[in-house]
């Protein structure tokens, strides 16, 4: 028996998971039927609904765990970002018109390269 479910995912969430299944040589949808599968094949033939859905809380909480890069990229903080802003100096020279532009070729870019992409931002099949 097949099920079909469509899930609605954050872009950021959707990008971690193409990413994991790319790596493992999978598609989204099966990436995550694996991490499902995983979840659920721990619960007993006596198990209920809420123990299925207790298991399907349980990977999707995996799946918000998963870091965006290969752990030893990350660098963890030292310091609160808060405060070295509130305590950064002001820079003088700051182009604001210069900013928004290069912003916005930042912001072009990114929408030309989703275009390009098969699987629209938070889809995920």
């Amino acid at each position: 028996m097949t099920v079909t479910i469509t899930l609605t995912l954050p872009d950021n969430l959707a990008m971690v998971l193409q990413t994991r299944a790319t790596a493992v040589h999978q598609t989204v949808d099966e990436y995550l039927a694996a991490v499902l599968a995983q979840h659920v094949a721990r619960l007993s033939p006596a198990s209920d609904a809420h123990d299925v859905l207790t298991a399907l809380n349980d990977a999707v909480a995996q799946i918000h765990a998963l870091p965006p890069r290969k752990p030893s990229s990350i660098v963890r903080a030292t310091a609160s970002l808060r405060d070295l802003l509130a305590n950064a100096p002001l820079v003088a020279d700051f182009d604001e018109a210069a900013w928004n532009r290069a912003w916005t070729e930042v912001e072009a870019e990114t929408n030309a390269r989703d275009r390009l992409d098969p699987l629209p931002s938070g889809r995920t099949s």
